[in-house]
């Protein structure tokens, strides 16, 4: 039997327990019971599961008479018992608390009783004698605490037992698995709403301070409890650091909701303080970032302001170089999910300018991009020779740590990279051999986080460069399985984008919620905009399948364009190929030879020496050359609105 209570109140960490648990990981035997105050949230996702949903309705004045004869107080007439019961309505908390006021009170004395829950426990508390100072401080902690807690919060070496004793045998205290807590949550906030509002502030501060004084080490591991304290103390000289630590924590956990919370806190009270060292604020701003990108998608206003900030602090040269290049390297990031590898470019060479050469962090965190740009936009010898660069100055001792401040590791990356050009390359056992060395590596490091980028980012490649479609489908399910675990929207939705490529490969097309429509208007609300060109040559095919020719030319044009104009250009060979084949289906076979020669170009270029293969052997299918150079145009007339793209090749 697992029991929840007062699930309204829960964080967004039980919550997913919770539902994880309802999903199956919780035995079949099990009875889960869950009670909550109106939560819609809940509601719905009771509703979703077929689970039961219990309304309690208030006490009826039966079962709320019975409860007072349980109470036993023999002095209560008729008329003050059903004062009582009147005032109650029914609520069996307050009902008990009221007992509790008229037990300690004159019994006859109903005229005077409070009017709220609230009001008897206060009015409890406020006839305790010295314990009294004692529970209001404690309830500066929360509902529950230990004794070194009180000690934090009182300043004092040793606490009064004798009190802590009394407060129990008064209802307010109970024993609870070694540590204390209020009998009810409701006792712990009448008495925090008791006292002033800067005696709370002042000792939220103090317990902050001597929690991590006393006990660094549950500081370091639960620095959210410190933060709290100083958010609610208003002390920003302390709040920034504090609040910074907590939003990373729970950034490595994949908690974004909460890593906003306080990232936006750190921001805000590191800002405020204006300090000398910039670099705080330039982390504070990365993770925000990092953060809001996971949980709002890339062109959410809060994401995009995000990076705005961050870009205005880099220029700052106040801050420390480091940072400088480790903000820039996320910013390339944010350009090149974006699918703008032209601005990525630009943010690349200012990393370049401003690195240091000897610092070999500032060095790899350079490699990272060059090798993921020269990737996309196509040169995959320029890709490989980064990789290798990267390789060789990388030291686990000594590097194996950057995962946890730049959200992925750039050995993983750069194996993944190499794995996407050996399968373009047709050189599987390379591929494999790259794939495995990344797993193993993120196992030693402890980057977890990246097992879904490792199998859908080297399924892709596979699944583009149209290899081994099997293997391809069950490297996509594997990563889809792991990043739906872990939370990550990011990866959940690429990696069911590119099951409905495959299947769309296979001319079985997925439909519904999973179509590549529907994903790719996902993918465009997200902001993720690398491999939206691709994307859409596909679904182009889809539509050429359908008996829609038209459509689908219409649809490829645009997809020339927009890897024309994105600098997108590792698969721009496979568009110009999708192209030449709706043209050579309806007829214009010296257009199609055309589109098919530009697509041979950007192969061969791109060093994709399986689709160089390919394409040769399509070329000679289509019939006679036209013999006029690899850019000349076909007579009559060239395919429509060529454009830049055409000069550009």
């Amino acid at each position: 039997l697992l029991t929840f209570d007062d699930f309204q109140w829960a964080d967004h960490e039980s919550r997913i327990l919770t539902t994880l648990l309802v999903d199956g990981s919780a035995p079949r035997t099990a009875q889960i019971i869950v009670s909550t105050r109106p939560d819609q949230a809940v509601i719905e996702a009771a509703n979703t599961r077929g689970i039961d949903v219990i309304d309690l309705t208030p006490l009826s004045d039966d079962a709320a008479s019975k409860m007072l004869d349980l109470a036993e107080l023999p002095d209560l007439d008729r008329q003050n018992r059903q004062r009582i019961i009147d005032l109650s309505e029914g609520n069996p908390l307050f009902l008990k608390s009221l007992v509790g006021f008229v037990s300690q009170n004159d019994h006859q004395r109903t005229s005077t009783l409070p009017p709220t829950i609230e009001a008897t426990f206060q009015s409890t508390l406020n006839r305790l004698g010295q314990e009294r100072h004692l529970a209001l401080k404690a309830s500066i902690i929360g509902r529950e605490f230990s004794l070194n807690d009180l000690r934090y919060i009182t300043g004092d070496n040793q606490v009064d037992l004798t009190q802590v004793s009394s407060l129990r045998e008064s209802g307010i205290f109970e024993e609870m698995s070694g540590n204390w807590q209020f009998t009810h949550i409701l006792l712990q906030e009448a008495a925090y709403n008791m006292m002033p509002l800067a005696d709370r502030q002042s000792l939220h501060k103090i317990f902050a301070d001597n929690l991590i004084k006393n006990d660094p080490r549950r500081a370091e591991d639960y620095p959210e409890i410190a933060a709290d304290h100083y958010i609610a103390s208003k002390d920003t000289s302390r709040m920034g650091a504090s609040c910074l630590s907590a939003g990373i924590s729970y950034l490595k956990r994949s908690v974004y909701d909460r890593a906003q919370y306080y990232l936006e806190h750190a921001v805000d009270a590191i800002g405020a303080e204006t300090p000398d060292d910039k670099s705080p604020l330039l982390t504070a701003y990365m993770c925000l970032a990092a953060a809001r990108v996971q949980r709002l998608g890339f062109t959410h206003e809060d994401t995009v302001a995000s990076y705005r900030s961050l870009e205005k602090a880099v220029a700052d040269e106040s801050g420390h170089q480091t940072e400088r290049i480790q903000a820039l390297y996320n910013v390339f990031a944010h350009r090149v999910m974006s699918g703008n590898l032209r601005a990525g470019q630009r943010v690349l060479s200012n990393m370049r300018d401003m690195a240091d050469p000897a610092d070999s962090h500032q060095s790899i965190l350079c490699l990272t991009n060059e090798t993921a740009f020269y990737l996309y936009s196509g040169r995959s010898e320029k890709s490989l020779a980064a990789s290798d660069r990267l390789k060789a100055i990388y030291d686990t001792d000594l590097h194996g740590q950057m995962f946890l401040s730049t959200g992925n590791d750039p050995l993983v990356g750069a194996l993944t990279a190499d794995a996407n050009v050996y399968t373009f390359r047709g050189d599987d056992e390379a591929a494999l051999r790259a794939f495995e060395l990344a797993l193993e590596h993120i196992k030693t490091v402890g980057a977890t986080l990246q097992e879904p980028w490792a199998y859908i980012f080297t399924a892709s490649a596979m699944v583009s460069g149209e290899t081994d479609f099997d293997a391809a489908e069950e490297r996509l399910r594997l990563g889809l399985e792991i990043a739906d675990k872990q939370g990550s929207a990011f990866w959940s939705l690429n990696g069911r984008t590119w099951l409905s490529v495959l299947a769309s490969h296979r001319g079985q097309p997925a439909d519904g919620d999973l179509s590549l429509a529907t994903l790719i208007k996902h993918n465009d609300a997200a902001g993720i905009g690398l491999n939206r060109p691709y994307y859409q040559s596909v679904y182009a095919m889809d539509l050429h399948r359908a008996g829609q020719s038209l459509e689908a030319l219409r649809q490829l044009d645009a997809a020339c364009r927009m890897s024309a104009r994105l600098g997108q250009r590792q698969k721009v060979s496979e568009i110009w190929r999708k192209r030449a084949n709706v043209l050579r289906d309806i007829g214009k076979a010296s257009h199609a030879e055309y589109c098919l020669r530009i697509a041979y170009a950007y192969a061969e270029r791109s060093g994709a020496t399986i689709l160089s293969a390919r394409l040769r052997n399509e070329l000679d299918s289509v019939g006679e050359s036209v013999g006029r150079g690899i850019l000349a145009p076909p007579s009559p007339g060239r395919p429509p609105a060529l454009g830049r793209t055409n000069k550009q090749t």
